[in-house]
């Protein structure tokens, strides 16, 4: 069973789109899921590979793609006339739109490879489905710019705009709409299940079982608790070297206390310095699919809050540090030597405080949905350097956020704001409560990405007491 129908597209008339795309070397198939995208991002590669001799495709559908490995994004070519594909890299999720930064690197990565294997051919791009509010729009963007995109086509349902039609007029790039096909519809839920486990069974085809020490390798993602072995088996996981690149992908089999089995690939002698573990693995029926977050028990003691991997693997004294603190779990997340950042978990109010803004990306992004409070002791880059990732992470309707610093810090936080340009942010723009302590009362200001500034009432500070929570 194929997911896509070849015949969805005139060959003539994909001929006359290749035609249009002749001067262009980075191109954006754009539609939502049932309008035919992958089927003419395959069928406008391949003629593409026509005319240059060469063109490959990026496939970045993670939930259902037409071809690779599901869970990742995987480069396509020719060879012979039949579509190869190879050099895959790692999500171990289907949810895109949920993790839209894993896969807009993942992308970038893939670009790099094909730029290497076929020096100045045309690239197709197949993106994700995810075509809707604010997460599409971001989607969007992120991969025209990250993969140097120059040219879009966009698929069009009989009169109808395309899909973020607004946001694809903005892009600096040539748009061609194309009519989507009257035939094309969207698969079935069941139908896609079928189609990504018949793609994983295939990968997994004479697969081995290999063991691997948990302790030795950094673990990343989102995996399930240690103390919930059987949430583990059946999970998709990849092995990853010390870049984060992958090695190979496989299925986990079991979790005996610290000892991990995994079913993979025959091959590949390097061995790996990480283990990636998302939301996606075999249901009851075993198929693959999302699988439900494990919820923690009340009888087990809640650690730190889930952190990201970043770029590379932290050293023995980057690792994070993290203690009990009364009715709150502390974590210094940067280690003993890395950049300042300590996260206050007050976890029976589901509420956060940071300590400086040294590295935040290692923290999840959802941790930053609920800070309430943020201290900077100064202004040198190594405490203040993180402040765009927390401004950008608190894009929605969080609620207002307090910010805490010596004197200037309000000057400070505004010229980071007014250095961006916030045409598009309309309602979701971060409020932030900035307070400078001069020692004796807090000067304090409400900023908001998008206006201006207002400036609040001082306030007397008694005792040293800037703030105090219930």
């Amino acid at each position: 069973m194929q997911i896509h129908d070849a015949q969805l597209f005139d060959e003539d008339e994909v001929c006359r789109l290749a035609q249009r795309f002749r001067e262009h070397r980075r191109i954006l198939v754009w539609g939502e899921m049932g309008a035919g995208k992958s089927t003419l991002a395959v069928a406008l590669a391949r003629a593409l590979n026509r005319r240059h001799g060469h063109c490959q495709i990026l496939e970045l559908d993670p939930g259902t793609p037409p071809f690779g490995v599901p869970g990742a994004v995987c480069r396509g070519w020719w060879s012979g006339g039949s579509l190869e594909w190879g050099d895959c890299q790692a999500l171990c999720t289907l949810d895109a739109s949920r993790f839209r930064l894993p896969l807009i690197l993942a992308a970038r990565r893939l670009l790099l490879i094909a730029g290497r294997r076929a020096a100045g051919g045309p690239v197709v791009v197949d993106p994700p489905g995810v075509v809707r509010g604010v997460g599409g729009a971001e989607l969007l963007i992120a991969l025209a710019e990250s993969l140097d995109i120059d040219a879009v086509a966009a698929l069009c349902r009989k009169a109808d705009q395309p899909p973020l039609a607004e946001e694809l007029a903005s892009l600096p790039v040539e748009v061609h709409h194309v009519p989507a096909s009257t035939r094309a519809k969207r698969p079935g839920r069941h139908e896609r299940d079928r189609h990504r486990t018949m793609l994983w069974d295939r990968l997994l085809a004479g697969s081995i079982e290999k063991t691997f020490e948990i302790e030795r390798l950094w673990l990343s993602g989102t995996p399930p608790p240690r103390q919930s072995p059987e949430a583990w088996a059946g999970r998709q996981a990849a092995l990853l070297d010390e870049a984060g690149r992958t090695l190979r992908m496989g299925e986990v089999v079991r979790l005996d206390g610290g000892r991990l089995t995994v079913r993979i690939q025959p091959g590949g002698g390097k061995q790996p310095d990480g283990i990636l573990v998302r939301d996606a693995g075999r249901n009851a029926s075993g198929r693959l699919g999302t699988v439900p977050r494990v919820r923690r028990t009340s009888t087990v003691r809640r650690g730190p809050v889930e952190m990201t991997r970043s770029a590379h693997p932290p050293g023995p004294w980057e690792a994070p540090v993290s203690s009990p603190v009364g009715p709150s779990w502390a974590t210094l997340v940067g280690g003993v030597l890395g950049d300042p950042l300590l996260h206050v978990r007050l976890r029976n109010l589901k509420q956060s405080l940071l300590f400086d803004l040294g590295d935040p990306p290692r923290l999840a992004a959802r941790v930053t949905h609920q800070v309430s409070a943020v201290f900077l002791s100064h202004a040198h880059v190594d405490h203040v350097g993180g402040f765009i990732w927390f401004l950008r992470s608190r894009i929605g309707p969080f609620g207002p956020c307090r910010i805490f610093g010596p004197v200037e810090t309000i000057d400070r936080i505004e010229s980071f704001i007014g250095a961006i340009t916030w045409d598009r942010i309309k309602d979701d723009a971060p409020v932030f409560e900035v307070c400078e302590f001069d020692g004796r009362s807090l000067r304090r200001a409400r900023l908001q990405p998008g206006r201006q500034g207002i400036e609040l009432p001082a306030r007397p500070v008694e005792g040293g007491m800037i703030l105090e929570e219930d």
